[in-house]
């Protein structure tokens, strides 16, 4: 009798012991959030009037968690108006999260609903809270200002970037630099368009470029006009062939020749049908991104329809609605990415190659390097020769930064008053330096 009641307190021990395990086991995946290299898992609900419609809810509710796991919840709800213009109003969540890691864990249909866990793309919502000037630094800092002053504020701002740093963020750069590259940023001009040799609708293209234009229009970003580029195409096409021999493309040396800074390459695909007299489409919009002096890849933006577009008109109309919208949606992302490529580059410098003509003067053209390294993060001499001298120059900014730099540092040196730009082709400055 005995052993049996030693037998049932240990089966009584193990059993709590299980059930304490499963207890935590659910605290620790409901408090949040398994992390690997695909973002962390969050939990999400979302009702509406279509399962889609649904989903996409409960995707947005697991973003708004992230989010204030990010920066508090009271700083969510403090910026909770631009926050929402920006992640939480938009019905494209799929941008913030990696679909194919969604598990459905419960679901209603009077309303429908869904209950979901998703994992939640931590570096996407960054980068938009960034955009928007809300940062976990800045949130504390918002946070406590008013007890902490001013120098308090300083001392933390200084330790939450040294801590980023430490991380593997972004490295801090001071005050001056930070206003340059947010010129800089603000500063770039977008130029979109559509390649004339794909297969498609050259009007629902042009519709596409029109959606794509308002989008930057809405946002007040610099733009180059579809007029401008169909203009510059149908007049200079032996002009662009005589110049570059056909070694670009076309819209590279378009948007070279109207300033631009990036270019957006549009690809779509679409579907429609009809049903009980009305007409249903979707869209699938890409837009690829690439700097304009180079045309390295600047990044790739895809939106695909979540709920099809209806017309009561034509399956044409459905289908423009669907681009239309999908493209508005898509270009938000491409300027997204186009501007964090930037901001890396201009955080850790961009090297330019300038060549110096005419520098008969070794001792002259040392006195020049001497007062540009002090303007610049770096100089390293290339080659030298009486007939022109290369230098390779890092800088934490755009080619013009680095012309106007070039033009103090000669003014600052007897004997180069009179330097001035002969070529500037992407990343590559020619100065004749007038000696």
């Amino acid at each position: 009798m005995k052993g049996r009641m030693e037998v049932s307190e240990l089966r009584s021990t193990i059993s709590l012991i299980a059930a304490a395990g499963l207890v935590l086991a659910l605290v620790s995946c409901a408090t949040m959030i398994k992390q690997d290299q695909r973002g962390q898992l969050y939990t999400g609900r979302g009702t509406g009037d279509s399962p889609l419609a649904a989903l996409s809810a409960a995707k947005l509710d697991a973003v708004h968690h992230a989010v204030a796991d990010l920066i508090g919840q009271e700083q969510a709800a403090a910026n909770a108006r631009k926050i929402d213009a920006a992640i939480a109003g938009s019905d494209n969540p799929n941008g913030y999260v990696y679909n194919e890691t969604m598990k459905i864990l419960t679901t209603a249909s009077d309303p429908i609903s869904y209950e979901i866990q998703i994992r939640v793309n931590i570096e996407a919502v960054q980068n938009t809270l960034k955009a928007l000037g809300i940062t976990p630094a800045a949130a504390q800092l918002a946070g406590q200002a008013g007890a902490a002053g001013q120098a308090g504020a300083a001392q933390q701002s200084a330790a939450s970037q040294a801590g980023a740093a430490t991380a593997g963020a972004t490295p801090a750069v001071d005050a001056a630099a930070r206003a340059r590259i947010q010129r800089d940023l603000d500063q770039l001009t977008y130029m979109v368009y559509y390649e004339a040799n794909q297969d498609r609708d050259p009007f629902l293209m042009q519709s596409a470029v029109n959606s794509a234009d308002a989008y930057l229009a809405d946002n007040g970003l610099p733009y180059v006009d579809r007029q401008q580029i169909e203009s510059l195409l149908q007049d200079q096409q032996k002009v662009y062939e005589e110049e570059t021999g056909k070694s670009v493309s076309i819209l590279q040396w378009v948007a070279q020749k109207l300033h631009a800074d990036i270019y957006i390459v549009i690809d779509l695909q679409t579907s429609s049908q009809q049903r009980a007299g009305r007409y249903y489409a979707s869209a699938n919009v890409t837009l690829r991104s690439f700097e304009a002096s180079t045309a390295a890849g600047r990044g790739a933006a895809t939106y695909s329809s979540i709920q099809p577009s209806v017309s009561l008109i034509s399956a044409q109309d459905a289908v423009i609605n669907a681009v239309d919208s999908s493209t508005y949606k898509a270009t938000a992302e491409a300027v997204r990415q186009a501007r964090a490529y930037l901001e890396r580059e201009l955080h850790d410098g961009i090297t330019y190659d300038v060549i110096m003509l005419n520098t008969p003067d070794d001792k002259l053209m040392r006195s020049f390097v001497t007062s540009l390294r002090s303007r610049v993060i770096g100089v390293q001499v290339v080659s030298l020769s009486p007939q022109e001298t290369r230098y390779r120059v890092t800088l934490g900014g755009t080619a013009s930064d680095l012309q106007d730099l070039i033009y103090q540092a000669a003014q600052s040196t007897p004997g180069l008053e009179g330097m001035s730009l002969v070529t500037l082709r992407g990343k590559e400055l020619t100065f004749d330096t007038g000696a």
